[in-house]
């Protein structure tokens, strides 16, 4: 009995600490976008190709900084995750990881490829990766009561 609550605990603690993750690179991720539609914005009165240009660098600033470390920090929660998840919890963090990846991806190559950035594509992305969270918690939550 002491066995099973100390791997419930240890599953809880990892489990939670996915979600608060999530939560950190999507704000992250979030502030780059939110650089990225600045910087995109049509030169208008109070919008100057050098206040476009200081928003780009802020966004490279966030991405390279706050956003690669959380993506850091996911990855490192994620294989702990792993290393205590059940096979089926395991299945549920494959699909948050791939769209982890592509959200990602998407940041990645707007700023250092400078593709073009699709703000639907990402907030569909944004989406699906809170769905893959809900999906991964609603799958794990008797496994830790």
């Amino acid at each position: 009995m002491a066995q099973e609550q100390r791997q419930s605990d240890i599953r809880r603690k990892s489990y939670a600490d996915l979600a608060q993750q999530f939560q950190t690179l999507k704000i992250k991720g979030n502030t780059v976008r939110n650089y990225i539609m600045a910087a995109q914005k049509p030169v208008a009165p109070g919008v100057t190709e050098e206040w476009k240009a200081a928003q780009w660098k802020k966004a490279g600033e966030v991405f390279n900084g706050d956003f690669i470390s959380s993506v850091d920090r996911s990855s490192q929660t994620v294989v702990a995750v792993n290393l205590v998840a059940t096979d089926a919890a395991r299945d549920k963090v494959k699909s948050y990881e791939k769209s982890r990846d592509h959200f990602v991806g998407l940041l990645r190559g707007a700023i250092l490829d400078s593709a073009p950035f699709d703000f639907s594509e990402f907030d569909k992305t944004v989406k699906e990766c809170e769905s893959a969270i809900e999906g991964f918690l609603a799958e794990v939550r008797d496994e830790v009561i």
